[in-house]
């Protein structure tokens, strides 16, 4: 075969797959990571350790370790993932939480009362513009100094979303 036959072949073969529409590629820039080591007290102690990214395009990956009790010895973790997408409004809920909260100027180091019985941490992660990003760490019912209240409006619009998206959240919202 000729290199002109090859390329009419090629360009009549191009021609048609441009008519296709192709899939939208999911997004892998991130907006937000959470990291959330937690107890929580109802009817026993119910460990979780929970980790989900909500990337820019309102998709949420979440991954969740749990167990029912840490006195039983050789009590297994169970564990599952998930990934989802709230509407365009809800991530536009997110998205006005996020900036009207200032969440690229929150420090952390401080504590919310969960809605809850329950204690832990909650590290954020924010990914701004370019190269900017914040990272604080809040901790839940520990007797702390209290956290600015846009700081518990943060956590909130953050689990809120990430369960109208169908992702694993914990159970401890909203925060105060």
């Amino acid at each position: 075969m000729t290199a002109k036959c090859f390329l009419a072949i090629f360009v009549v073969a191009l021609a048609g797959v441009s008519t296709a529409v192709a899939a939208p590629v999911p997004s892998t820039v991130p907006l937000l990571r959470i990291h959330a080591a937690l107890t929580e007290i109802d009817s026993g102690r119910f460990f979780e350790d929970l980790d989900y990214f909500v990337f820019d395009d309102g998709v949420v990956t979440g991954f969740l370790a749990f167990s029912r009790d840490s006195t039983c010895s050789g009590c297994p973790w169970g564990g599952g993932i998930g990934q989802g997408s709230g509407t365009a409004e809800q991530f536009q809920a997110l998205r006005l939480a996020l900036g009207t909260n200032t969440v690229g100027f929150q420090k952390g180091d401080c504590e919310v009362d969960a809605s809850r019985v329950g204690l832990g941490t909650f590290e954020v992660t924010w990914y701004g513009r370019n190269t900017r990003r914040n990272n604080f760490l809040v901790h839940v019912d520990t007797g702390g100094t209290h956290c600015a209240p846009q700081v518990a409006n943060v956590l909130t619009a953050i689990e809120t979303y990430v369960f109208q998206s169908g992702a694993p959240t914990s159970n401890l919202a909203p925060f105060r």
